[in-house]
């Protein structure tokens, strides 16, 4: 069924980014979004998705950190990576974006996305209540095709970004 996976307040020039469980991640202007004003509006399309995949994650990145961005990428059998932000081309809504792992059986599906600067940190929450950190800096640098480095458990539920400040 439909619901909120997440929300921000983004400004002028701001992106969003939408990952599916299959993989997916579709990079997209703000800009092009109307204001949804009216007691009828039903919002605008995201990801288009595939058949069987479900949206894992997202995030609004604001124009001045689009230049330090990284998305990084957990898999549900504990393989995590970060891509530079630019190598996901920017594409309208509703189009199902760009591949961002190449699923195995090893790898697993994508289990949660974060976005932000390698100055930061990760924390990788668990669903039984166990956190994994590690400095961002420290996540092995892929493209998007390529696994990564297996560095944490199984069971992941979301990916939290730990910035100072922020």
């Amino acid at each position: 069924g439909d619901g909120v996976l997440f929300a921000a307040v983004a400004g002028d020039g701001a992106q969003a980014l939408f990952a599916t469980r299959g993989a997916q991640v579709l990079r997209t202007a703000l800009d092009d979004v109307n204001p949804q004003a009216s007691g009828t509006a039903r919002g605008v399309a995201g990801i288009g998705l595939r058949a069987g995949d479900t949206l894992v994650g997202g995030a609004v990145v604001a124009s001045s950190d689009l230049a330090d961005a990284w998305l990084f990428i957990v898999s549900a059998r504990g393989w995590l990576k970060r891509v530079p932000l630019t190598e996901y081309p920017l594409q309208g809504r509703g189009t199902q974006g760009v591949r961002t792992l190449n699923v195995s059986a090893d790898t697993g599906d994508v289990a949660a996305i974060a976005c932000g600067p390698a100055s930061g940190g990760l924390d990788v929450l668990f669903a039984n209540g166990r956190r994994f950190h590690v400095a961002a800096a420290d996540v092995p640098v892929e493209n998007r095709y390529n696994r990564g480095r297996r560095m944490v458990d199984m069971h992941i539920t979301r990916l939290v970004k730990n910035e100072i400040g922020g």
